[in-house]
């Protein structure tokens, strides 16, 4: 069944000679008995890229039905590669000690850049200026952003075990395992289980 999707291309490309796709078995040269049955199904969003759509009488496939032969042209799409922006952990200016740091930075910045310009410096320059003085104070003073945890069954104390286990790796294999193991008596498995039993409710 031709779908809404779907066009047939074939009913109406083709050469008026060349539409018939079967040949009857009672088909003679005083009874003509041929007709149009097989299609070509394509896409409409593809519509477009068909050049052209022939039936082959000739042909010979051993079998009473003629091949249907399409011509596409095709032009295959450029993938360009994504630019990951490395982002700020911002959440890090909660801590006293850092927002401190931070805004002493940035006003140093702003002083430094008031000399650099002058009074007759460009609206659109200054904040491109701006702009610069700010992030890399941030990338300074801010590190980047981790990736969200997706296993929220996972606690700060189990994540803190893994990162001292990562240090010890191919360097103590003996307090690697200790770690490892402290890890896995946190019964990850229940916590897990718990987090997903009350996440369906």
């Amino acid at each position: 069944m031709l779908g809404h999707k779907h066009t047939a291309p074939s009913s109406s490309m083709q050469s008026p000679r060349r539409l018939y796709t079967w040949t009857s078995p009672l088909h003679s040269p005083k009874k003509i008995v041929r007709n149009q049955i097989d299609y070509i199904l394509i896409n409409k969003r593809y519509r477009n890229s068909l050049t052209s759509v022939k039936t082959y009488p000739g042909a010979d496939i051993g079998s009473d039905h003629n091949p249907v032969v399409a011509s596409l042209r095709c032009s295959m799409k450029t993938l360009k590669p994504k630019s990951k922006r490395q982002q700020m952990d911002v959440t890090r200016l909660k801590e006293p000690e850092i927002r401190l740091k931070t805004a002493t930075e940035i006003n140093m910045a702003v002083d430094r850049l008031n000399k650099e310009l002058g009074p007759n410096v460009d609206v659109e320059e200054t904040w491109t200026k701006l702009k610069e003085k700010l992030v890399n104070t941030g990338k300074r003073i801010l590190q980047p952003l981790k990736c969200k945890i997706k296993n929220r069954w996972i606690t700060e104390e189990i994540l803190s075990l893994m990162e001292q286990r990562r240090t010890h790796k191919g360097v103590d294999d003996q307090q690697y395992k200790y770690i490892h193991k402290l890890i896995q008596t946190k019964d990850l498995k229940r916590k897990k289980n718990g987090w997903l039993t009350n996440a369906l409710r």
